[in-house]
């Protein structure tokens, strides 16, 4: 079907589930999967892993895979010991590894945006394997960023010189002026500091000279569905939040406060809702 059919693989497989699953609907028999070899399950792993551009995991097998997850069990006992053998790394330990290559690059811990920015990889996808950017510092022996900003509170006699010092830091990190938001999430002071010391963010950026800058103008709604439509047809398939927050210009958060959730979206523009599309398989 791959090879010779009108229409994809995963057109298949995103509307019913899996690729057996169709056939048991059109009333074919499922191949039979006896006696697959290790070849046959590493060359099945290989194309899905070419396909994602990412190590795939067991749920990624399972839909993709032109052969059951279970073979993959009854062969290597699961996931972690297949890759193993084959000698791949987990995609955890690949982000760990990453995270530590930006570290190292940056002469400190970064932050989540700095680590996109640096990386091979996003913070989003950190969440997807790690439940969160916290959870996947906890899991590194770092500091998250609740732990840095009590430190911060805890630091007594800041200087006005110590802000202008802590702003060009995080300026010359950034790579661009950095803005009041960027201070509260990554900087070394809190925003309370400056504006104790200054009165307000503006005024610091007057007493060290740096232009004040314009407020960025929001996103709108045609603007959000325009960026989904090129997404789309870039997947050829309807999009999922997770595949915003991984491949669009927006993330699934910026869609969710202009329309109440991802599914709102969806019916807004008269697309199936990801519930409704399960309801149809």
């Amino acid at each position: 079907m791959k090879k010779y059919g009108k229409y994809s693989l995963n057109t298949f497989v995103n509307r019913w589930g899996t690729w057996a699953n169709f056939l048991n609907l059109v009333g074919d028999e499922p191949n039979q999967q006896r006696n697959v070899t290790d070849e046959e399950l590493i060359d099945n792993y290989k194309r899905i892993k070419d396909e994602l551009g990412a190590i795939p995991n067991q749920q990624q097998l399972t839909k993709l895979g032109r052969i059951s997850f279970s073979q993959y069990y009854k062969r290597f006992g699961g996931h972690k010991n297949f890759l193993k053998y084959i000698g791949e790394k987990t995609a955890q330990e690949q982000l760990v590894e990453e995270y530590i290559k930006v570290k190292e690059t940056l002469g400190k811990q970064p932050t989540a945006w700095e680590f996109s920015e640096h990386g091979n990889a996003t913070w989003n996808t950190v969440s997807n394997y790690f439940g969160s950017w916290n959870k996947f510092l906890i899991a590194v022996g770092e500091k998250t960023l609740t732990g840095r900003r009590k430190s911060r509170l805890n630091k007594r006699n800041i200087s006005k010189q110590d802000l202008m010092d802590a702003y060009f830091r995080l300026k010359e990190s950034l790579g661009r002026q950095p803005d009041s938001s960027d201070m509260r999430d990554h900087g070394e002071f809190s925003l309370t500091s400056y504006v104790n010391h200054y009165g307000s963010w503006n005024n610091f950026l007057n007493e060290i000279s740096e232009p004040i800058l314009k407020e960025v103008k929001p996103v709108t709604k045609a603007e959000l569905i325009a960026t989904y439509y090129e997404l789309k047809e870039k997947l050829g398939r309807i999009p999922k939040g997770v595949d915003m927050d991984n491949h669009g210009k927006y993330s699934a958060g910026v869609y969710f406060k202009k329309f109440g959730g991802w599914n709102n979206f969806l019916e807004s523009i008269g697309e199936k809702s990801i519930k409704n599309q399960e309801e149809l398989r």
